[in-house]
């Protein structure tokens, strides 16, 4: 008999296919958006897709699967989609998502009709002029201790006002509360309880202004549960989150310490007031607790 010739059956690769690029709002100021990617439309023409893998160029950590969902920081990613087959050959594919900030209001107050003038002429002061008041403790700079300085960039540095100009993130689990108990200066601070970590957490506050080339000081109080480096920026508010000068890292210990640091604000020209001073606490060990009080930002030249 001749023997019979049988084909080598060659496996075709599977098809990759990260689903269609997203763009969403930020539209509650958390500093990150949950995405539900999809490789649903991947397939494999001679078999089947066997895995799900999910990369992102920003760090982002996102499961495997079909369909995961992970939280994206403002900003642009590309995530990179892997598909690997029941024969172990692989195809990628990849999606942009841009989680943009909101832009900063912008509406019109409603106008006020004007008034038209009325009939009645100018009164010309009458026998009861009120006499020059003489000036009173008001019209001085207030001497409370507690009272964030005029100067200070910083609103509501000392939490005094609770969360009021400060917003706090975290894709892990804790959060931010305002505590009077063992505050660093006055009567109340921030504290914050990491219960859970994540790849995004951070303490900040939008809408700083700066002027180029102009000297400053920021200067803060904090402590921990435990000793950890925490690092503090001062970027542009939005991407693409330009660096305005201030990118330091700081040891926290079981106490209040006094922390201050000088910068140049760089990167623009003339007057800005996007800046975003941010405590970058993503790192930081799970079941931590940090305390921050007295944020002052002030200009020394």
């Amino acid at each position: 008999l001749t023997p019979t010739a049988t084909a080598a059956v060659v496996n075709q690769p599977p098809t990759a296919d990260a689903g269609p690029d997203q763009s969403v709002m930020d539209n509650d100021n958390s500093g990150a958006e949950s995405i539900i990617l999809n490789g649903g439309a991947s397939g494999d023409s001679d078999g089947s897709v066997v895995s799900y893998s999910w990369t992102s160029n920003t760090g982002v950590t996102i499961p495997d699967g079909v369909n995961p969902t992970a939280d994206f920081p403002v900003g642009v990613h590309t995530v990179t989609l892997t598909v690997t087959d029941d024969d172990g050959a692989q195809d990628t594919d990849t999606v942009t998502i841009t989680v943009s900030a909101p832009a900063a209001s912008t509406s019109t107050p409603t106008e006020t009709p004007t008034e038209t003038p009325t009939e009645t002429p100018t009164e010309t002061p009458v026998a009861t002029v009120v006499p020059t008041e003489t000036p009173v403790a008001t019209t001085t700079p207030s001497t409370d201790p507690c009272a964030g300085a005029a100067t200070n960039m910083i609103r509501n540095p000392g939490f005094e006002e609770n969360k009021s100009n400060w917003l706090f993130y975290n894709n892990g689990s804790g959060g931010l509360e305002i505590t009077t108990d063992n505050p660093g200066h006055c009567t109340r601070s921030a504290e914050i309880a990491l219960n859970n970590s994540g790849s995004n957490v951070q303490l900040y506050q939008r809408n700083v202004s700066l002027d180029a080339g102009i000297r400053y000081r920021l200067r803060f109080m904090a402590r921990a549960s435990s000793n950890v480096t925490v690092p503090v920026y001062l970027h542009k508010d939005s991407a693409p989150y330009t660096d305005y000068g201030l990118s330091q890292s700081f040891d926290l210990t079981t106490g209040w310490q006094s922390f201050s640091t000088e910068f140049t604000a760089t990167s623009f020209s003339g007057s800005i007031s996007n800046g975003r001073l941010r405590f970058w606490l993503a790192g930081v060990p799970n079941n931590t607790t940090l305390f921050f009080d007295d944020v002052i930002l002030e200009r020394i030249d």
